[in-house]
Parts: C-alpha cells; sequence; structure tokens
C-alpha cells in the first residue's frame, strides 16, 4: 500500500466522522419516518377540520431543515454537525402562514390574472391600430 493511503486508512479524523456519519444515518431514518407520521396526521387534520394544524406546520419545517442538515453533513457538504451538537434547526414562524385556499382557488387567480392581461394586450392593441390609422390619415397621398 501507498504510503498516503496507508496514513489516510489510519486517520482517526476520518474514522471518527465515519461513526457520527453512521449515527446519523439512524437517527435521520428514525426523524423521517417521524416525518411521515406527522405527514399523515396533518392530512388527517385537514380532511376532518378543513384547516391545517400550524403546530404541525412549524414541527414538520424544523424537522425537514434538521434532515436537510444530516443530508448536508452525510454527503461531505458540511463539516458541522446537526443537532444535538449544532441549535435545533428554528422555523421561521412569519413564513408559517396557514393558507386556507385550496387549489381551485388559485387555478381562478390565475385564470383572472391571465384575463386581465389580454385585456391590457388587447387594449393595446386597439389603441396602436387606432393611433396608426389617424397617422396614415394625416399623410398626404394615402385615401
Amino acid at each position: 500500500m501507498e504510503p498516503q493511503v496507508k496514513e489516510n486508512m489510519s486517520n482517526t479524523n476520518t474514522w471518527g466522522r465515519g461513526l457520527f456519519m453512521l449515527l446519523f444515518a439512524v437517527i435521520q431514518w428514525i426523524s423521517k419516518t417521524v416525518l411521515v407520521i406527522a405527514i399523515i396526521i396533518q392530512f388527517g387534520f385537514v380532511l376532518i377540520t378543513g384547516e391545517k394544524n400550524v403546530r404541525i406546520l412549524t414541527f414538520s419545517k424544523e424537522l425537514s431543515k434538521f434532515l436537510y442538515e444530516i443530508f448536508m453533513y452525510l454527503t461531505f457538504n458540511t463539516e458541522t454537525k446537526p443537532f444535538p451538537f449544532d441549535p435545533w434547526p428554528e422555523s421561521d414562524s412569519t413564513s408559517l402562514t396557514v393558507d386556507s385556499t385550496d387549489s381551485t382557488d388559485s387555478a381562478e387567480s390565475a385564470e383572472s390574472a391571465e384575463s386581465a392581461e389580454s385585456t391590457e394586450s388587447t387594449e393595446s392593441t386597439e389603441s396602436t391600430e387606432s393611433t396608426e390609422s389617424a397617422d396614415s390619415g394625416d399623410k398626404p397621398g394615402s385615401s
């Protein structure tokens, strides 16, 4: 074996990281299971009440961020170990507004926006055409 490979293989930092990676791989598997349970509970909550539960939204957002941090560590994109070695990821409370509209409301608002744009476009085209016809009437020899 080459000396560099032998040195790399005996590096205690690499083996220590490997143990942490194994630990976080198990933690992410458990966390994904908990997230799926939260998803199912949130779906049931929306099915029964018709509204999203803000506490479940907050928890699932924080858990998703935690899983992201784990994957960043596992894939060597960061050297920072996730929780409990780093603070628990906080969710932005301002971005967790409960949106009670459903996809049909979104589709309707998108259609009305498209309708407004096409109306503006039609009005703009008609205005341009009337200006052009008025201009052509002013030119000598046009008739």
